[in-house]
């Protein structure tokens, strides 16, 4: 060191602050990581419900999660440990996402068989009758207004509504234009 300029002493000794600090930063964020990770099995393991494996997630994966937020400080690492700091949040997405869909089947399936037991079905009862419907507003009018003519003495006589050009014009000897 005797050897080395003042200058460029003063320079290694920031390097190595400077790369020892990030060693540390690096170290920190890792063992925040795993705690996260750590905490977030715990808090799987304890969600009973869709309900609560639905909150575990969005506080957990999702867009605002825990895990999702330490990916942001990924741009602050050196380059030399993004590889394993990557690599690592990686692996714990990859198994927190496993295991939130294996707890997610078995608790839909454990709603579903509660669902089950829960309505006790009688195949002996008879079944909900058909709904036998109604009929359109117009023909009620119409049967109505037949009702009152036919009071009043009238006859109702029906034609077809379409009438062809022969029964308008050929069978009364109109001559074609």
């Amino acid at each position: 060191m005797a050897r080395l300029q003042g200058g460029k002493v003063a320079e290694m000794l920031s390097y190595c602050v400077f790369v020892v600090k990030n060693r540390y930063k690096t170290m920190a964020m890792i063992d925040e990581l795993e705690q996260a990770y750590q905490e977030a099995e715990e808090a799987l393991a304890a969600a009973e419900t869709s309900d609560d494996l639905s909150e575990w997630y969005r506080a957990t994966l999702g867009r605002k999660g825990n895990i999702k937020l330490m990916t942001r400080n990924f741009g602050t690492l050196p380059k030399e440990e993004k590889p394993q700091f990557g690599r690592r949040i990686n692996e714990i997405k990859t198994a927190l996402q496993t295991a939130f869909d294996e707890k997610s089947s078995r608790i839909k399936m454990a709603e579903m068989e509660a669902a089950i037991t829960s309505d006790a079905l009688d195949i002996t009862m008879p079944g909900r009758r058909p709904n036998r419907g109604g009929l359109h507003p117009s023909t009620i009018v119409m049967r109505e207004i037949y009702r009152i003519f036919g009071d009043m003495g009238f006859q109702i006589y029906r034609s077809p509504d379409v009438v062809t050009d022969q029964v308008n014009f050929e069978l009364l000897n109109m001559p074609p234009e």
